[in-house]
Protein backbone atom coordinates (compact mmCIF):
# COMPACT_ATOMS: atom_id res chain seq x y z
CA UNK A 1 0.00 0.00 0.00
CA UNK A 2 1.51 3.20 -0.74
CA UNK A 3 0.38 6.69 0.27
CA UNK A 4 -0.10 9.77 -1.84
CA UNK A 5 3.63 10.96 -1.28
CA UNK A 6 4.22 7.57 -2.80
CA UNK A 7 6.19 6.25 0.29
CA UNK A 8 5.56 2.90 1.40
CA UNK A 9 2.69 2.51 4.70
CA UNK A 10 4.09 1.29 7.69
CA UNK A 11 1.94 -1.55 7.75
CA UNK A 12 2.94 -2.41 3.77
CA UNK A 13 6.69 -2.16 5.59
CA UNK A 14 6.30 -4.33 8.37
CA UNK A 15 4.56 -7.31 6.10
CA UNK A 16 7.35 -6.92 3.74
CA UNK A 17 10.00 -7.46 6.54
CA UNK A 18 8.16 -10.13 8.03
CA UNK A 19 8.04 -11.73 4.04
CA UNK A 20 11.40 -11.17 3.86
CA UNK A 21 12.33 -12.84 7.17
CA UNK A 22 9.59 -15.35 7.89
CA UNK A 23 12.34 -18.49 8.20
CA UNK A 24 13.86 -16.19 11.25
CA UNK A 25 10.66 -16.16 12.90
CA UNK A 26 10.28 -19.69 12.68
CA UNK A 27 13.28 -20.16 14.91
CA UNK A 28 11.72 -17.70 17.82
CA UNK A 29 9.83 -20.14 19.35
CA UNK A 30 12.15 -23.15 19.29
CA UNK A 31 14.73 -20.69 20.90
CA UNK A 32 12.18 -19.18 23.40
CA UNK A 33 11.37 -22.88 24.53
CA UNK A 34 15.01 -23.87 24.41
CA UNK A 35 15.73 -20.77 26.64
CA UNK A 36 12.74 -21.72 28.64
CA UNK A 37 13.82 -25.77 29.33
CA UNK A 38 17.04 -24.47 30.15
CA UNK A 39 15.70 -22.50 32.89
CA UNK A 40 13.79 -24.94 34.63
CA UNK A 41 15.82 -27.42 34.09
CA UNK A 42 18.54 -25.36 35.93
CA UNK A 43 16.74 -24.75 38.93
CA UNK A 44 17.52 -28.54 40.29
CA UNK A 45 21.06 -27.54 39.01
CA UNK A 46 23.22 -27.17 35.91
CA UNK A 47 23.72 -31.41 35.34
CA UNK A 48 19.86 -31.90 34.94
CA UNK A 49 20.18 -29.50 31.72
CA UNK A 50 21.03 -33.03 30.22
CA UNK A 51 17.51 -33.84 30.35
CA UNK A 52 16.67 -31.22 27.92
CA UNK A 53 13.57 -32.40 25.44
CA UNK A 54 14.26 -31.12 21.88
CA UNK A 55 10.83 -32.88 20.78
CA UNK A 56 9.07 -30.20 22.92
CA UNK A 57 10.91 -26.77 22.00
CA UNK A 58 8.03 -25.89 19.78
CA UNK A 59 5.32 -26.48 22.28
CA UNK A 60 7.30 -24.66 25.01
CA UNK A 61 8.19 -21.80 22.88
CA UNK A 62 4.43 -21.11 21.66
CA UNK A 63 3.48 -21.26 25.38
CA UNK A 64 6.12 -18.89 25.92
CA UNK A 65 4.89 -16.17 23.10
CA UNK A 66 1.68 -16.28 24.81
CA UNK A 67 3.11 -14.08 27.69
CA UNK A 68 6.16 -12.27 26.23
CA UNK A 69 3.91 -10.21 24.41
CA UNK A 70 2.20 -8.83 27.40
CA UNK A 71 5.38 -8.23 29.22
CA UNK A 72 7.42 -6.45 25.63
CA UNK A 73 3.94 -4.43 25.65
CA UNK A 74 4.04 -3.17 29.12
CA UNK A 75 8.18 -2.38 29.16
CA UNK A 76 7.67 -0.29 25.77
CA UNK A 77 4.95 1.29 27.20
CA UNK A 78 6.78 2.45 30.44
CA UNK A 79 10.39 2.98 28.85
CA UNK A 80 9.54 4.69 25.80
CA UNK A 81 6.46 7.18 26.73
CA UNK A 82 6.98 10.33 25.52
CA UNK A 83 6.99 13.02 28.24
CA UNK A 84 7.52 16.02 25.66
CA UNK A 85 4.41 18.07 27.30
CA UNK A 86 5.85 18.13 30.18
CA UNK A 87 9.23 19.20 29.03
CA UNK A 88 7.85 21.58 26.67
CA UNK A 89 6.81 23.57 29.62
CA UNK A 90 9.07 25.78 31.88
CA UNK A 91 10.52 24.28 35.16
CA UNK A 92 9.07 26.77 36.50
CA UNK A 93 5.66 26.17 35.50
CA UNK A 94 5.58 22.45 36.77
CA UNK A 95 3.82 22.63 40.09
CA UNK A 96 3.93 19.40 42.58
CA UNK A 97 0.06 19.64 42.95
CA UNK A 98 -0.01 18.69 39.15
CA UNK A 99 0.71 15.18 39.99
CA UNK A 100 -0.76 14.97 43.36
CA UNK A 101 -3.22 12.10 41.93
CA UNK A 102 0.07 10.34 40.20
CA UNK A 103 1.94 11.05 43.79
CA UNK A 104 -1.12 9.46 45.68
CA UNK A 105 -1.42 6.15 43.06
CA UNK A 106 2.44 5.94 43.42
CA UNK A 107 2.08 5.86 47.34
CA UNK A 108 -0.47 3.16 47.09
CA UNK A 109 1.83 1.20 45.46
CA UNK A 110 4.67 1.68 47.00
CA UNK A 111 2.84 0.14 49.93
CA UNK A 112 1.41 -2.91 48.08
CA UNK A 113 5.33 -3.77 46.71
CA UNK A 114 6.52 -3.87 49.85
CA UNK A 115 3.94 -6.23 51.60
CA UNK A 116 4.75 -7.98 48.37
CA UNK A 117 8.06 -8.24 49.12
CA UNK A 118 7.29 -9.24 52.83
CA UNK A 119 4.80 -11.60 52.16
CA UNK A 120 5.73 -13.47 49.15
CA UNK A 121 9.21 -13.14 48.67
CA UNK A 122 11.11 -16.25 50.63
CA UNK A 123 7.72 -18.65 50.50
CA UNK A 124 8.22 -21.97 49.19
CA UNK A 125 5.13 -21.90 47.01
CA UNK A 126 5.57 -20.49 43.62
CA UNK A 127 2.76 -18.14 43.45
CA UNK A 128 -0.12 -18.56 40.69
CA UNK A 129 0.94 -17.49 37.32
CA UNK A 130 -2.92 -15.28 36.94
CA UNK A 131 -2.08 -13.72 40.34
CA UNK A 132 1.75 -13.05 39.91
CA UNK A 133 0.90 -11.54 36.04
CA UNK A 134 -1.44 -9.01 37.86
CA UNK A 135 1.17 -7.99 40.10
CA UNK A 136 3.40 -7.09 37.79
CA UNK A 137 1.07 -5.19 35.98
CA UNK A 138 1.10 -3.06 39.11
CA UNK A 139 4.46 -2.73 39.61
CA UNK A 140 4.76 -1.85 36.24
CA UNK A 141 2.45 1.09 36.35
CA UNK A 142 4.21 1.77 39.88
CA UNK A 143 7.21 1.94 37.58
CA UNK A 144 5.88 4.05 35.02
CA UNK A 145 4.72 6.90 37.30
CA UNK A 146 8.16 6.80 39.25
CA UNK A 147 9.31 7.69 35.90
CA UNK A 148 6.77 10.28 34.97
CA UNK A 149 7.35 11.76 38.22
CA UNK A 150 11.49 11.65 38.09
CA UNK A 151 11.21 14.85 35.80
CA UNK A 152 10.66 16.57 39.05
CA UNK A 153 13.70 15.37 40.27
CA UNK A 154 14.84 17.74 37.23
CA UNK A 155 12.72 20.16 38.64
CA UNK A 156 13.82 20.99 41.91
CA UNK A 157 17.35 20.42 40.73
CA UNK A 158 17.14 22.99 38.52
CA UNK A 159 15.37 25.20 40.98
CA UNK A 160 17.74 24.76 43.57
CA UNK A 161 20.46 25.81 40.63
CA UNK A 162 18.94 28.82 40.22
CA UNK A 163 18.62 29.75 44.17
CA UNK A 164 22.47 28.70 44.72
CA UNK A 165 23.54 30.84 42.20
CA UNK A 166 21.63 34.01 43.42
CA UNK A 167 23.23 32.98 46.91
CA UNK A 168 26.94 32.81 45.38
CA UNK A 169 26.48 36.76 44.29
CA UNK A 170 25.70 37.78 47.27
CA UNK A 171 28.92 38.98 49.83
CA UNK A 172 29.72 36.55 52.75
CA UNK A 173 27.90 38.72 55.41
CA UNK A 174 24.63 38.42 53.17
CA UNK A 175 24.83 35.15 52.91
CA UNK A 176 24.73 34.57 57.07
CA UNK A 177 21.56 36.80 57.06
CA UNK A 178 20.38 34.61 54.35
CA UNK A 179 20.01 31.36 56.34
CA UNK A 180 17.12 32.26 57.97
CA UNK A 181 15.48 33.60 54.67
CA UNK A 182 12.95 31.14 53.12
CA UNK A 183 15.31 30.75 50.59
CA UNK A 184 17.35 28.28 52.39
CA UNK A 185 14.32 25.78 53.11
CA UNK A 186 13.04 25.78 49.92
CA UNK A 187 16.82 24.33 48.89
CA UNK A 188 16.26 21.91 51.58
CA UNK A 189 12.83 21.23 50.48
CA UNK A 190 13.74 21.11 46.70
CA UNK A 191 16.87 18.98 47.97
CA UNK A 192 14.40 16.32 49.40
CA UNK A 193 11.98 16.24 46.99
CA UNK A 194 14.36 15.47 43.81
CA UNK A 195 16.11 12.92 46.87
CA UNK A 196 12.47 11.00 47.11
CA UNK A 197 11.68 11.18 43.17
CA UNK A 198 14.91 9.37 42.39
CA UNK A 199 14.52 7.00 45.00
CA UNK A 200 10.84 5.98 44.14
CA UNK A 201 12.64 5.26 40.57
CA UNK A 202 15.60 3.53 41.39
CA UNK A 203 12.95 1.25 43.94
CA UNK A 204 10.94 0.01 40.94
CA UNK A 205 13.32 -0.23 38.64
CA UNK A 206 14.56 -3.11 40.54
CA UNK A 207 11.64 -4.25 41.73
CA UNK A 208 10.11 -4.63 38.11
CA UNK A 209 13.17 -6.62 37.09
CA UNK A 210 12.38 -9.35 39.75
CA UNK A 211 8.85 -9.38 39.32
CA UNK A 212 9.02 -9.91 35.54
CA UNK A 213 11.72 -12.78 36.53
CA UNK A 214 9.06 -13.81 38.37
CA UNK A 215 6.36 -13.85 36.22
CA UNK A 216 8.29 -16.02 33.64
CA UNK A 217 9.33 -18.21 36.05
CA UNK A 218 5.83 -18.65 37.28
CA UNK A 219 4.00 -19.71 34.02
CA UNK A 220 6.08 -23.05 34.97
CA UNK A 221 2.30 -23.90 37.11
CA UNK A 222 0.81 -23.88 33.67
CA UNK A 223 2.86 -27.58 33.06
CA UNK A 224 1.51 -29.01 36.23
CA UNK A 225 -2.34 -29.17 35.41
CA UNK A 226 -4.84 -29.70 39.15
CA UNK A 227 -7.11 -32.13 36.48
CA UNK A 228 -4.74 -34.16 35.22
CA UNK A 229 -5.92 -37.45 36.56
CA UNK A 230 -2.76 -39.29 35.40
CA UNK A 231 -1.10 -37.64 38.20
CA UNK A 232 -2.78 -39.92 40.41
CA UNK A 233 -0.63 -42.97 39.20
CA UNK A 234 2.17 -40.97 39.66
CA UNK A 235 1.64 -40.25 42.94
CA UNK A 236 1.08 -43.87 43.58
CA UNK A 237 4.23 -45.42 42.31
CA UNK A 238 6.21 -43.25 44.21
CA UNK A 239 4.51 -43.93 47.55
CA UNK A 240 4.89 -47.80 47.15
CA UNK A 241 8.05 -48.39 44.64
CA UNK A 242 9.84 -45.11 47.03
CA UNK A 243 8.36 -45.37 50.23
CA UNK A 244 7.70 -41.30 50.45
CA UNK A 245 4.98 -40.17 51.74
CA UNK A 246 1.95 -38.08 49.98
CA UNK A 247 2.86 -35.06 51.83
CA UNK A 248 6.63 -35.26 51.68
CA UNK A 249 6.98 -35.28 47.78
CA UNK A 250 5.60 -33.01 45.03
CA UNK A 251 5.74 -33.31 41.07
CA UNK A 252 7.80 -29.75 40.68
CA UNK A 253 8.12 -30.20 36.77
CA UNK A 254 8.00 -32.47 33.70
CA UNK A 255 8.52 -32.51 29.75
CA UNK A 256 7.63 -35.23 27.10
CA UNK A 257 10.69 -37.25 28.40
CA UNK A 258 10.68 -37.05 32.28
CA UNK A 259 9.10 -36.21 35.14
CA UNK A 260 10.92 -34.53 38.19
CA UNK A 261 9.75 -34.64 41.75
CA UNK A 262 11.07 -33.22 44.87
CA UNK A 263 11.23 -35.19 47.50
CA UNK A 264 11.57 -33.39 50.93
CA UNK A 265 13.70 -34.66 53.89
CA UNK A 266 11.98 -33.11 56.02
CA UNK A 267 7.89 -33.73 57.50
CA UNK A 268 5.57 -31.39 56.60
CA UNK A 269 5.20 -29.84 59.43
CA UNK A 270 9.07 -28.94 60.01
CA UNK A 271 8.57 -27.78 56.55
CA UNK A 272 5.85 -25.23 56.95
CA UNK A 273 7.38 -24.26 60.35
CA UNK A 274 10.69 -23.44 58.12
CA UNK A 275 8.23 -21.13 56.00
CA UNK A 276 7.76 -18.78 58.61
CA UNK A 277 11.18 -18.51 59.31
CA UNK A 278 11.72 -17.53 55.06
CA UNK A 279 13.81 -21.14 55.41
CA UNK A 280 13.83 -23.81 52.52
CA UNK A 281 13.32 -27.01 53.42
CA UNK A 282 16.69 -29.77 52.20
CA UNK A 283 15.22 -31.79 49.21
CA UNK A 284 16.33 -34.80 46.64
CA UNK A 285 15.58 -34.58 42.94
CA UNK A 286 13.73 -37.98 41.54
CA UNK A 287 13.48 -38.32 38.03
CA UNK A 288 10.72 -40.82 36.65
CA UNK A 289 10.09 -41.32 32.79
CA UNK A 290 7.14 -39.57 31.16
CA UNK A 291 5.78 -43.11 30.70
CA UNK A 292 4.95 -43.17 34.55
CA UNK A 293 1.47 -41.18 33.46
CA UNK A 294 0.30 -43.75 31.41
CA UNK A 295 1.57 -46.95 33.31
CA UNK A 296 -0.82 -48.90 35.70
CA UNK A 297 0.26 -49.11 38.98
CA UNK A 298 1.88 -52.94 39.16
Amino acid sequence: MINKKGQESKFQFYLNWIKEHLSLLVLIPILLGGIWQVIMLWQFGLSYVRFFSISQLVSDGLIILMFVPLIILFSYFIFSYSIDKIRGKDKFEVKLKDYLPAVTLLIFLTSYSIHYITTRYGSSSLIPPFHSIIEFALISLGLYLSIRLNILFEVFTGKNEVLLKEARKLNPLSRIKNITNKNTFKIIGNFLMSLSTLGFFIFYFAFYFVVTINTILSINNYYKPNDLYNIKTVVEKVEKNYNIKKEDFEITYFNDSYIFITSYKLPKKKRDSLVQFKKVSKSEILILKTDAFFKELN
